[in-house]
């Protein structure tokens, strides 16, 4: 490159980084730390190609390409705003309205951007679900399943991570009561044993149970004394100052009890169903952090969070949808409905990428689905929690994402702290 291209060049990156300083709080109701109505590359050497065409002096290109800069980035924020007008119900948005959506297009950009940067969970997460297919396919789960009796207050829980841990050897399953892990079932083709290390404390401390398991046997005198005092204690858990943020893990075991039956009379919402490993409650990880909505979004690996409710929603197999749920306990200003949404949003992104991934089939089938994924891949999010606030604003609007889209949802309901009743929700499959 010639001195006199390398001092325009350089002229040019001075000048957007002059703007980007200058105009750093432009649309202060973006989130920090980036815009995504910042000026692409390819409308940068637009803007730079055309300015320097014009052959003006170097003050006077300086001046212009600031003002060229802001221009294309007001244009870009003026037709992300006439799309979501657009597209919005009614054909009409308030400006509170505008910003949410706003922030959700963010979230999802904030997600997909982790997942670009850190592409290692590709292969860790094919390798889940190879080992975690051939599990299913040999029966080995199916099989173990059938040697112990599941009961209404104590379920089991399988995770990808758990499916895979010593695969073709033990399957590991998480025993929980309202939702919260007692005990480690651990279970090979002789034997099944349980243990409850890592867990005495919690369960004295939320159900009075001071029985200890240290990989005892499924049928032995003691494991039994242990399911009978924890299946037969109050339906309710001890409240301390240590244990209130646990009251999640039973509303959640509440909604899937629900949203597992099989007669539509009995259910409170119609068509949907988790899902299920072998009848297996299943917990579906990701290598995203998003369990607190005031820190920002991390990648956490292999300890990332777990999605609250992983379902498929809808009533034929083209109008069937993966659907993750974010379950909160309470609705409260400090964590609202779209505080909620959002996390469902980030963990939502996660499936979208892990579907379009080398390993998007298998995993497809394990979701319980069969024939290819769609061209254009629909997942729904929701939010579920007590009807405090009713923010209904963002009921089945949806968002882009390549060729895919977001469809966001909410389930409400009222909570007694034993029961959940009176359900409202957008998925529109409410049972009346």
């Amino acid at each position: 490159m010639d001195k006199e291209r390398l001092a325009a060049a350089r002229r040019i990156e001075d000048a957007l980084s002059s703007y980007q300083e200058e105009n750093s709080s432009l649309f202060p109701h973006i989130p920090e730390p980036s815009n995504p109505f910042a000026i692409t590359g390819a409308q940068l050497a637009s803007i730079a190609r055309e300015v320097q065409a014009e052959g003006l002096t170097p003050a006077k290109e300086q001046e212009t390409l600031l003002r060229r800069f802001e221009e294309q980035e007001n244009l870009n924020y003026e037709n992300h705003v006439k799309k979501l007008r657009e597209n919005w119900p009614g054909g009409d948005i308030s400006t509170d309205e505008l910003q949410k959506l706003l922030s959700i297009i963010k979230t999802i950009e904030e997600a997909q951007k982790l997942l670009s940067d850190n592409p290692e969970w590709i292969k860790r997460y094919d390798d889940y679900a190879k080992k975690l297919l051939s599990n299913i396919d040999n029966s080995f789960i199916k099989n173990i399943r059938r040697r112990f009796h599941e009961f209404s207050s104590l379920r089991f829980y399988i995770s990808a991570t758990r499916a895979m841990k010593n695969a073709e050897k033990r399957l590991e399953l998480d025993l929980r009561y309202r939702g919260q892990s007692v005990a480690t079932l651990k279970a090979t083709s002789n034997d099944i044993i349980i243990s409850t290390k890592g867990k005495d404390e919690n369960n004295e401390r939320d159900f009075d149970c001071t029985i200890q398991l240290n990989n005892v046997s499924w049928k032995d005198d003691k494991a039994r004394e242990f399911r009978k005092k924890i299946r037969e204690g109050a339906n309710t858990r001890n409240k301390t100052e240590n244990n209130r943020g646990n009251e999640e893990h039973n509303v959640e075991s509440l909604l899937l009890t629900e949203f597992s039956k099989q007669k539509s009379k009995e259910k409170p919402i119609c068509y949907i169903q988790p899902v299920k490993i072998e009848g297996i409650r299943f917990g579906m990880p990701t290598p995203l952090k998003a369990s607190d909505h005031k820190k920002p979004l991390k990648y956490a690996f292999e300890k990332g969070g777990g999605i609250d409710i992983f379902a498929r929603t809808g009533k034929g197999r083209y109008s069937t949808y993966l659907t993750v749920i974010e379950v909160k306990d309470e609705n409260k200003v400090s964590e609202r409905p779209e505080d909620a949404l959002k996390q469902a949003i980030q963990y939502a992104v996660f499936i979208r990428e892990l579907l379009r991934s080398k390993s998007g089939k298998d995993w497809y089938k394990i979701f319980g689905f069969k024939g290819n994924i769609p061209e254009q891949l629909t997942i729904r999010v929701a939010c579920a929690m007590p009807d405090d606030i009713l923010d209904t604003s963002f009921g089945e609007q949806s968002f882009d994402i390549g060729n895919d889209k977001i469809e966001c949802h909410y389930i409400y309901f009222k909570y007694n702290g034993e029961q959940l009743s009176d359900f409202q929700t957008s998925l529109g499959i409410e049972n009346t």
